[in-house]
């Protein structure tokens, strides 16, 4: 009977049941932004020291940087939680949940974010960097004045794109009970048998924190592009 009452209930589609456990989804949602604002800046810090070691003349720190990414790029980013959260516990390495969410988003983006640096520099004219030897400019101030403005200009949509896949990529930290957005829908879920209701505010949160990430990058790449004003944007068609 029980049964067959929730294969009925299953049927109709009735989004109140949002309003009853929305402070579960709040809780969600801010746990997500939370975690994402904070691994997705870290990583791109990181990203920009693995850059380094990875251009390095040196061919240790080059092999030490190349190796780095070529581990977390390699590997899925669930086994990378898990080894982290369930393996570290055996050596003597045992962090909180979210804590862990966190540290492995860092890694997974600053060996992407690294790489869209790396192309970014690869960009920049070498005859820009000659002018600026020229003038007497230092390594420091060339990258500064010349290099950093032209590589943002350049790598900002594939940066987006990451940032965007980091956000989705956050749902799987629900597997180690993260308390974020889905974990808090699963649960939500568990309790009601609202699968279709619950999936489709959750598709709708994510779309609306990608949408906003994407208008912000824009914004910071209308920044870095001021100087190209009278350069109109290539159309295809």
């Amino acid at each position: 009977m029980d049964r067959q009452k929730r294969g009925w209930q299953s049927m109709t589609v009735d989004f109140s049941i949002i309003l009853e456990y929305y402070p579960t989804l709040l809780r969600g949602l801010y746990n997500t932004l939370l975690i994402c604002a904070s691994s997705l800046i870290l990583g791109l810090l990181l990203g920009m020291p693995v850059c380094m070691l990875r251009m390095s003349g040196n061919s240790v720190a080059r092999f030490i940087g190349k190796s780095y990414i070529n581990i977390v790029r390699g590997t899925p980013f669930l086994v990378q939680v898990y080894l982290l959260y369930y393996v570290g516990p055996l050596y003597g390495l045992t962090l909180s949940a979210f804590v862990c969410g966190v540290i492995t988003l860092t890694i997974f983006g600053s060996a992407y974010f690294s790489e869209i640096y790396r192309a970014g520099v690869e960009s920049v004219p070498k005859g820009h960097l000659e002018a600026a030897s020229s003038l007497g400019m230092s390594r420091y101030q060339t990258f500064i004045r010349i290099t950093f403005p032209q590589m943002m200009a350049l790598i900002i949509p594939m940066l987006t794109n990451q940032l965007v896949g980091l956000v989705k990529e956050s749902a799987i930290l629900s597997t180690v009970t993260v308390h974020e957005l889905t974990f808090a829908g699963t649960r939500i879920i568990g309790e009601t048998f609202r699968y279709f209701e619950v999936y489709i505010v959750l598709a709708l949160l994510y779309w609306v924190l990608n949408t906003l990430l994407a208008a912000l990058a824009d914004k910071w790449e209308a920044y870095f592009t001021k100087y190209m004003k009278r350069n109109k944007k290539p159309e295809l068609f």
